[in-house]
Parts: C-alpha cells; sequence; structure tokens
C-alpha cells in the first residue's frame, strides 16, 4: 500500500485544522476580553444605579419629614385662625 500520497494530504489537513484553532482561539481570547469589558461597564453601571437610588430614598426621607413638618405648621395656623374666629365672636357678642 503506497502512503505517499495520503501523509502530504494529512500533513496539509493538520496544518489547515492548526490554522484553524489558533484562529479560533484568537476569537475565543477577544471575546473573553469584550466579555470582561462589558462586566466592567455593567457593574458600573450598576453602582450608579445603586446610588441614585439611595440618594432617591434619602431625598424621600426627606420630603416626608418636610411635608409632616407642614401638617403640623397648618394644624398649628388652623388653630390659631379658629380662636382669632372664637374670639373675634365672642367680643361681638359682648358687644351686643
Amino acid at each position: 500500500m503506497d502512503y505517499s500520497y495520503g501523509l502530504p494530504r494529512l500533513s496539509a489537513d493538520v496544518e489547515e485544522l492548526r490554522e484553524r484553532q489558533k484562529k479560533l482561539e484568537r476569537y475565543i481570547n477577544y471575546l473573553l476580553e469584550k466579555k470582561a469589558e462589558n462586566l466592567g461597564k455593567l457593574e458600573k453601571k450598576i453602582a450608579e444605579q445603586e446610588r441614585q437610588i439611595e440618594r432617591l430614598k434619602e431625598r424621600t426621607e426627606l420630603m416626608a419629614k418636610d411635608n409632616l413638618r407642614m401638617k403640623e405648621h397648618v394644624n398649628k395656623l388652623t388653630e390659631v385662625v379658629e380662636f382669632l374666629a372664637n374670639k373675634q365672636k365672642r367680643d361681638e357678642r359682648l358687644k351686643l
């Protein structure tokens, strides 16, 4: 049996497969680099969103405190107005 024809062909096929493997390895490395890059960007965005959420929570708490203070202030003003109205009614009744 003559193997002289098959060996060069086999050698060429092996060389072609090695080239394909190198290309695939380069592509895999490229994809891994992109993955790491995208993960870094994603982590930064997530961290920024978490900071924004914290700021919004703080602002919401401050607004709730301000609303409570405003309600208390309005209640006190209402009491004063009612007191003055009652006093005016009393004064008018006394004049009569």
